[in-house]
């Protein structure tokens, strides 16, 4: 996009004519030159490796590039991990950079004549067209917490399309500013917390702050994921893309539409008492990948650190700590367990303890499996879930001290399916001659296995009765 900018518009190929006219900087100017050299690099690869002109850094050409750069396992990462997070980190930036130019290009060549309407926010910070800027050259130098507030101030007004171009670049060059010191300082903490607590699209600022390279530097952790892969067919983004995809799945159950593909998630998004501890559980949630060891208890570590420092509750601190480190428990259990089973459900809300954490737990759960792969979700995954969260809120309601009688679990689950057959036009006969049927001939000698949610074939006896019957 950058080059043939310049070929349009500048009638050169060499990226100088741009720093030469005032659109690009030196620094820049090296992180373009390097991030093109490096992908010249990778192309010229492919074509070594398949003897013909492909320019697409394929799957199954990743692992031999990665060796032919030199890299080499570790007991940590992959070869070809280390080299795809080198990939996507130039990638990112040269992103970051065009995100800023063409913003550039398109204030002062396409509507340099324009006359913009200026609004002031605050005695730091006003929009022209529309887009937020700073009212002087020296606020993140002199006052370096306006790097926050910009993204807060966005959130509370949603109206502001963006960032015009100067200010992209002074955050850029005053980032470094964000240490161990800034993150310590108070005044900051609440600024960010400010930011997770605003009403509005959360997820969408969170985003803009990962874009221009404050949320890595704020939180090191996060900065630490940016770039960082797993190579299998199975997980098809960076942990950070997931990340911010998960967050932007969770604002979306917020919206009138999710209520046709994810009913129960646009429900309880309504009910949930701080969306807060939502956003901060997603942004943690994988966070301690790459890092050796279970990356759930990582990340319930980083969290648990993190609630303490921005002073969250100890109560909130326990909840977005559990949600971080079970928040696979519920897919895993819905899908590798038999949750017809009344033990399993006991064993889970054992687990969960009360109905706010089962909640959280599942909105959590069904934004992370539409953010790893979007041919993950499904009908089948939907009612698992579905039914794992009811039959657990119906055993925390009747408490975990009082487990249901098989006999009594036989007639809940009887009057369940009469009712669903009554819906799709079974008479009451028919049922009543499907269950003389089987009381008098046939009962389940064993548990039966299960597969995809039903049980598969089992052995028939005359023995006893039991609750598959």
């Amino acid at each position: 996009m950058i080059g043939w900018v310049a070929k349009r518009h500048f009638g050169t190929e060499q990226y100088t004519d741009i720093v030469a006219n005032g659109f690009m900087n030196d620094a820049e100017l090296r992180i373009l030159s390097q991030g093109q050299a490096f992908l010249w690099q990778v192309r010229y690869a492919l074509h070594m490796l398949t003897d013909r002109a492909e320019d697409r850094l394929l799957f199954d050409h990743q692992r031999t590039i990665a060796e032919m750069f030199g890299f080499r396992d570790t007991p940590e990462r992959l070869a070809v991990e280390q080299f795809m997070k080198r990939y996507y980190r130039h990638v990112t930036a040269l992103a970051g950079l065009n995100d800023m130019l063409l913003q550039h290009f398109d204030e002062v060549i396409l509507r340099g004549k324009e006359t913009l309407e200026t609004v002031k926010l605050n005695e730091r910070f006003e929009t022209k067209g529309g887009y937020i800027q700073v009212r002087s050259r020296t606020l993140f130098r002199e006052r370096p917490a306006a790097m926050l507030e910009l993204f807060l101030l966005m959130a509370k007004h949603p109206e502001i399309e963006g960032v015009r171009a100067d200010t992209i670049r002074l955050i850029r060059d005053h980032r470094h500013q964000i240490d161990d010191h800034y993150r310590e300082d108070p005044r900051h903490q609440r600024l960010f917390m400010a930011i997770m607590r605003a009403p509005g699209n959360v997820p969408r600022q969170l985003r803009r702050m990962n874009r221009y390279g404050i949320l890595g530097k704020y939180l090191p952790e996060f900065g630490r994921a940016v770039g960082l892969m797993q190579h299998d067919l199975f997980h098809i983004y960076t942990v950070d893309a997931h990340t911010l995809l998960l967050l932007k799945f969770l604002h979306n159950f917020r919206k009138p539409e999710a209520k046709g593909d994810f009913p129960v998630a646009a429900a309880l998004m309504q009910q949930l008492p701080k969306l807060d501890l939502l956003w901060i559980a997603g942004l943690f949630h994988d966070i301690g990948k790459g890092r050796g060891g279970d990356h759930s208890e990582i990340g319930a570590r980083d969290v648990e650190q993190f609630c303490q420092r921005h002073n969250i509750s100890v109560h909130d601190t326990n909840l977005v700590s559990w949600l971080v480190e079970h928040h696979l428990l519920m897919s895993m259990t819905a899908q590798k367990r038999d949750i017809s089973d009344p033990d399993v459900i006991r064993d889970f809300a054992l687990i969960v303890r009360n109905e706010t954490r089962l909640d959280y737990l599942y909105v959590l759960t069904v934004a992370d499996i539409n953010a790893t792969n979007p041919t993950l979700w499904n009908g089948w995954r939907a009612s698992l879930l579905r039914q794992l969260h009811a039959e657990t809120k119906r055993a925390l309601r009747r408490g975990l001290n009082n487990p249901p009688d098989r006999d009594d679990w036989v007639r809940e689950t009887r009057t369940e399916a009469r009712s669903l057959l009554l819906t799709i036009g079974v008479n009451r006969e028919q049922i009543d001659h499907l269950w003389e049927s089987l009381g008098k001939t046939t009962s389940c000698s064993t548990r039966p296995a299960k597969s995809f949610g039903r049980p598969r074939a089992f052995s028939i006896t005359t023995s006893h009765r039991c609750r598959w019957c």
